[in-house]
């Protein structure tokens, strides 16, 4: 966590957000995934296994979405989350509806029921 953005740790609600986003980006590379980072106007990062890049391109704008790719030759794309910033436990907006994504958020997920 100590890679997302200065401004981000310095408020309550936005280190619960980089916890929870920890828990994404964790819970994702765990599992063999590649990381890209979309900043809502451009891909900051494709396909990325490195967390200290992966956390620092996150918070560059009001929104993030990470985009999850199996490495190999047909790289199998398990879907994205979109994130959105400031809104504190609700951090995740939507998400791709499929069985690889959720099981990259359950991490996430429980930590959330666990800290209302």
């Amino acid at each position: 966590m100590k890679h997302f953005p200065q401004h981000t740790l310095d408020r309550p609600h936005m280190k619960r957000e980089c916890q929870i986003i920890s828990r994404i980006i964790t819970s994702a590379l765990k599992q063999g995934y590649l990381v890209s980072v979309f900043d809502g106007e451009d891909y900051a990062l494709r396909k990325s296994g490195d967390r200290a890049k992966i956390e620092a391109e996150c918070f560059a704008t009001d929104e993030t979405t990470l985009r999850f790719t199996k490495p190999g030759f047909y790289g199998l794309d398990a879907g994205a989350v979109w994130l959105v910033h400031g809104n504190d436990l609700d951090v995740i907006a939507d998400y791709s509806d499929s069985r690889e994504i959720d099981d990259i958020l359950q991490p996430a997920m429980d930590w959330i029921e666990a800290h209302p």
